[in-house]
């Protein structure tokens, strides 16, 4: 039986592209100006759909395997100790503060959020209407002092991307893949003018992180509450308006939409060794900043998602989860 559809394949691969390019424009790598509406409203388009499509497509293939022997082990070795030795590699990389050392740092959340979410799939399905709850709970999570302490904050927020995954079957995805795509191409340019429209009107790009409260982002209940429902609406208008618009043919990015964890955690490192390192790179136009982050984008997609890098990557990690698990009974 064939585990892997190229059609997603070929959306991670695209997607992936935007993490790294996302987090290269949040760090400011190559801004001489930090004060650039335009590349402020580029980042806010992004943000406002690549997380909410991966952590979708995440739950959508977490139907594989759940159950079964050695289940929770294989969630420790795919999820847990990746995590553990990249998150160690930041923090030492970063603050090495001891008070900070289980706050996820930078992208190192999803990795942690997805194993929460795997390891409470048992318990979250024995709800009734668990997608309609988890709504509600990453709608008002706002409102509360919910932590980045173990992400915990992302994954409420994030839930429901994971569970809108998790429960949509196969038969309704090919009936998405059937509407005439000048649909999902106008729902999706539709969601992208709301978030350009948003960042040029002042609304802080933070508000599509969905880890921080309303008051500390500066917002009135009500503003923080009408701005959450329209980021989740949003990224899942989006993401469904991807699944619908990928090509079904191989393309490019089909193959480094096989091997995105490895660009995903080394490409948070690099960006943060880069900081650290300090090079004078900054361009004063955003139209060359922008190009220097693209171009740096491809470099550690091809590096990362090389087939080498994978291979490397997997290696390392299977020796590190020998060393520290035990067999399997």
């Amino acid at each position: 039986m064939k585990n892997r559809d190229d059609r997603f394949d070929t959306l991670k691969g695209f997607l992936i592209i935007l993490v790294v390019f996302g987090h290269l424009l949040d760090q400011k790598v190559f801004f001489a100006d930090l004060d650039m509406p335009i590349v402020d409203a580029i980042y806010a388009c992004i943000y406002s759909f690549h997380m909410p499509a991966m952590v979708l497509i995440s739950g959508y293939f977490s139907k594989q395997g759940e159950t079964g022997p050695g289940y929770y082990r294989k969630l420790t070795r795919s999820y847990l100790i990746p995590f553990a030795v990249f998150d160690l590699l930041q923090w030492l990389v970063t603050s090495r503060k001891l008070n900070v050392l289980l706050t996820p740092r930078f992208s190192m959340w999803f990795l942690l959020s997805l194993f929460f979410w795997k390891l409470l799939l048992p318990a979250v399905r024995s709800f009734r209407f668990p997608l309609l709850l988890s709504l509600g709970f990453a709608l008002f999570a706002g409102l509360t002092k919910a932590s980045t302490f173990l992400s915990v904050s992302r994954t409420i927020t994030f839930l429901p991307f994971f569970l809108a995954g998790y429960y949509l079957r196969s038969e309704q995805i090919e009936k998405l893949r059937r509407i005439p795509k000048i649909l999902p191409a106008l729902v999706l340019l539709l969601s992208l003018a709301l978030a350009f429209f948003l960042s040029m009107q002042g609304v802080t790009p933070k508000i599509y992180h969905m880890k921080e409260s309303f008051q500390k982002l500066s917002l009135t209940a009500g503003k923080g509450l009408l701005l959450r429902a329209l980021v989740l609406i949003a990224g899942f208008a989006a993401s469904f308006s991807l699944i619908a618009l990928v090509p079904g043919r191989k393309t490019p990015l089909t193959a480094l939409g096989t091997r995105t964890i490895s660009v995903y955690l080394f490409h948070g490192l690099i960006i943060k060794i880069l900081l650290l390192l300090g090079p004078d790179v900054q361009l004063g136009r955003q139209s060359l900043a922008l190009l220097g982050a693209a171009v740096f984008t491809a470099a550690i997609c091809l590096l990362f998602g090389s087939r080498f890098a994978a291979r490397g990557f997997h290696a390392v990690m299977d020796r590190i989860g020998r060393l520290l698990l035990k067999d399997s009974e």
